[in-house]
């Protein structure tokens, strides 16, 4: 397992994307090498700097799915801005408004025909030229300061805005990449940016490395022809997109047997669908549970061998997660109640007009409100 890192987005990127050949990004408009990205991440940061963005502004971003997308997020977070992601198709003013607290908007990222930055009365548009850089960024990932936020409505279904610091948000997904390392990676993404399952998905591809086609539609049938076309070995969505797969693909097969892999999350299945979808597809398919708050995954099926073991529940606590069940007295169950979480993936708290709520109980765990069961085994359920 990976250890927990200190460096910034920013770093982390100068230090391992250096290697020209390889093909980081697609989308239907082009590539970006790794070199490419660093160097276009660099430019954006200079633009974006000269442009008045600055430390702690929030930045409304509507996450466009592109291939640009997570080095936009990456370049926002390391000046030291905020970014909070948000569905494309929805407005700016009745996003914000369908909020449960206002949230001062510094500026605004969107793609028009190009990816347009707006401050006050004025607009910018992007050149996404390849730069050096030429403004100081932090070299370390900032722990208690917010880097992203990003609504959700949990179990209660009022909107929230999960706040994330860069240091928690970062280590999560790169150390959830050494999974991606046991794979042939080149993903295929189609997972909208601005639900947490999209963002940690696609950063896992990008931050382990793989090449990643970033689409800019949800049909099923653009799916396979993609994975047809650039052979793709590794797919992530919700169960029902899966079955929206198997269904065209029963119609107009095409060949997907570069497909290797499959994560599912985000929705509910039975066993007997989990198992149709490894053998229809001719993928090994494994399971996560989480949310926002806890920067996505808290348990996973990525250690588990056993095929019939695989396609029950949703895995084992995530390493370094502390995960329990708690009882109606708060007191912890072995084997059932809600599941409880507290480690270093924790959020920084939701957002409130006065700073941020953390409500955690008297032993520093946070309540998810899901209730679950631990079998003899340890499988969450």
């Amino acid at each position: 397992m990976k250890r927990v890192t200190r460096d910034s987005y920013y770093t982390y990127l100068s230090k391992n994307f250096y290697d020209p050949s390889k093909i980081s990004l697609i989308d239907k408009d082009g590539t970006y090498n790794q070199v490419q990205v660093v160097k276009v991440c660099s430019g954006i940061i200079n633009e974006l700097s000269d442009f008045g963005i600055k430390k702690n502004d929030v930045c409304l971003f509507s996450a466009t799915p592109r291939k640009e997308t997570i080095i936009l997020i990456a370049a926002i977070i390391s000046l030291g801005a905020i970014v909070f992601l948000k569905d494309p198709k929805a407005k700016d003013k009745s996003f914000l408004n369908d909020l449960n607290v206002r949230v001062k908007i510094k500026a605004s990222v969107r793609f028009e025909d190009g990816w347009l930055v707006k401050r006050s009365r004025k607009k910018m548009k992007l050149s996404l030229n390849e730069q050096d850089l030429k403004v100081r960024v932090h070299k370390k990932s900032r722990k208690d300061k917010p880097s992203i936020y990003i609504t959700t409505s949990g179990s209660s279904g009022k909107n929230k805005i999960v706040c994330l610091s860069e240091y928690s948000y970062l280590n999560h997904v790169l150390r959830q990449d050494y999974v991606i390392g046991k794979m042939p990676a080149f993903g295929y993404h189609c997972l909208p940016l601005h639900h947490i399952f999209g963002l940690e998905i696609l950063s896992i591809y990008f931050t382990s490395k793989a090449t990643t086609y970033v689409s800019h539609t949800k049909n099923p049938e653009a799916a396979l022809e993609t994975i047809e076309k650039f052979h793709c070995t590794v797919i992530a969505n919700v169960p029902t997109f899966y079955f929206m797969l198997m269904d065209v693909q029963d119609k107009f097969p095409r060949d997907i047997s570069s497909l290797k892999y499959g994560v599912i999350a985000g929705g509910t299945y039975s066993e007997e669908q989990f198992k149709r979808i490894e053998s229809f597809l001719g993928i090994k398919l494994y399971s996560q549970y989480g949310l926002s708050e806890g920067s996505t995954v808290l348990s996973d099926t990525f250690s588990i061998r056993n095929n019939n073991l695989r396609c029950s529940g949703v895995g084992k606590p995530f390493p370094g997660v502390d995960l329990v069940l708690k009882d109606k007295s708060g007191k912890i169950d072995e084997y059932n109640g809600e599941i409880c979480f507290k480690g270093y993936n924790l959020m920084l708290g939701y957002l409130k007009e006065d700073g941020f709520d953390l409500p955690l109980d008297e032993g520093g765990y946070f309540h998810t409100g899901d209730l679950g069961h631990i079998d003899k085994n340890g499988f969450l359920f």
